[in-house]
């Protein structure tokens, strides 16, 4: 049985994340530093150029909670592979969708759908 890990956002969509808004006063296990490495310690006031790893589910909770941005992850039968489509719970409304882009991992649909959104949507 494989092991189940966390997924995080991209190092891109968590400097985003935290451009948009993102609450950053929170303690994280893990941040990314400048250059998008990825380092293990409590005290963010050691380096001021990072950001958070943000669960994927964290940053979708967020998208949610926050602009009613709704991300479903879909699997396309015919490439054996991911999209995703965005939408406002709120309105009812459509937002995006992959188009013609697919992914191999379903983390990864959801990374580019999170950075689609903050793109593009807020």
């Amino acid at each position: 049985m494989a092991t189940l890990t966390e997924d995080y956002v991209s190092f891109e969509t968590a400097k985003l994340l935290v451009e948009k808004g993102f609450d950053f006063n929170a303690e994280y296990e893990s941040y990314y530093t400048l250059k998008g490495e990825i380092v293990y310690f409590k005290d963010k006031t050691l380096d001021i150029n990072i950001a958070p790893r943000i669960t994927i589910q964290m940053a979708m909770k967020w998208l949610l909670e926050k602009y009613n941005i709704f991300i479903c992850i879909l699997f396309l039968e015919e490439s054996d592979e991911y999209g995703y489509t965005i939408e406002n719970v709120v309105e009812k409304k459509y937002l995006a969708t992959s188009k013609n882009l697919s992914y191999k991992k379903p983390e990864n649909a959801c990374d580019a759908a999170i950075k689609c959104c903050l793109e593009n949507l807020i």
